[in-house]
């Protein structure tokens, strides 16, 4: 589980956007730094971000410190992230544990797409 891996509650309680990196090593400084202001523009939104990275204690730390990821990184098997979206990053909103969107780095969601897709589901 990656929200009590990280100190919080579950990923399935109210609104999460978890970012997975398949190969955190690999990731672009673009796209850490995107997921980054993502992150930071859903401060007191209500909307939780989770990251979930293949890669050891240490490494996700140096990246979360160099790239100033203003979220935590919890531990999770390559597969797995692979399985779920096919990209580093890969965004995935939840809303109660139901997925209400995926996204790939390429097409990484905004704000205002969140809060839009957040309303809906209401």
């Amino acid at each position: 589980p990656l929200g009590p891996a990280c100190g919080q509650p579950s990923e399935f309680e109210g609104q999460v956007l978890i970012i997975t990196y398949t190969d955190l090593a690999g990731a672009a400084p673009e796209a850490l730094a995107a997921s980054a202001a993502l992150a930071k523009s859903l401060e007191g939104s209500g909307v939780r971000v989770l990251g979930a990275a293949s890669a050891g204690q240490a490494a996700r730390d140096s990246v979360r410190q160099a790239a100033g990821l203003p979220y935590c990184l919890a531990p999770q098997d390559q597969t797995v992230l692979r399985a779920a979206v096919r990209s580093n990053p890969g965004y995935i909103l939840l809303s109660q544990g139901r997925i209400l969107g995926k996204w790939h780095a390429n097409d990484a969601p905004t704000r205002p797409a969140l809060d839009a897709l957040i309303a809906r589901q209401k």
